[in-house]
């Protein structure tokens, strides 16, 4: 079996974002539930494996929110709630589910985050991430999320 993760794991920056380009925008309830994660093209995080994907939970009004899966060694918590929005894209036209960090609960420089996810495939997506800076948005990385692991 082929592991989607090693696989993304080898392609470069510009891969992942042509990828994430031709990925399209996935429905909110098709996110329901937890996610296996990686950080990708980003060394020192990927190695670390310090963030394990998302949880994401549909409140009883339809809207969408969740947790970040953090870990260390075999232990894992939750932390740096968000809330999940099909969006049009800050770079282009085309709807992204876009993950908005800016909670009063979660750190200064967490509600700073501004990720926007894709499908790749069945089961299988892919984020960018940047960070608000002055009034623009620089870019973070990639992560990856699977339900299909």
């Amino acid at each position: 079996m082929i592991n989607v993760t090693d696989t993304l794991r080898t392609l470069s920056r510009a891969e992942l974002r042509a990828l994430h380009a031709q990925g399209r925008c996935p429905q909110l309830t098709d996110l329901q539930g937890t996610a296996q994660g990686a950080v990708l093209a980003t060394p020192l995080l990927s190695r670390l494996n310090i963030w394990r994907g998302k949880v994401f939970t549909r409140g009883a009004a339809g809207e969408t929110s969740g947790m970040n899966r953090l870990g260390i060694g075999p232990r894992e918590f939750r932390r740096y709630c968000f809330t999940a929005e099909v969006a049009t894209s800050a770079f282009s036209a085309r709807q992204v589910v876009f993950l908005n960090h800016n909670h009063a609960g979660n750190p200064w420089w967490i509600r700073r985050f501004h990720d926007e996810l894709v499908q790749t495939g069945p089961g299988t997506y892919l984020g960018a991430s940047y960070q608000k800076a002055g009034g623009r948005l620089l870019f973070c990385g990639f992560f990856f999320e699977s339900r299909n692991q």
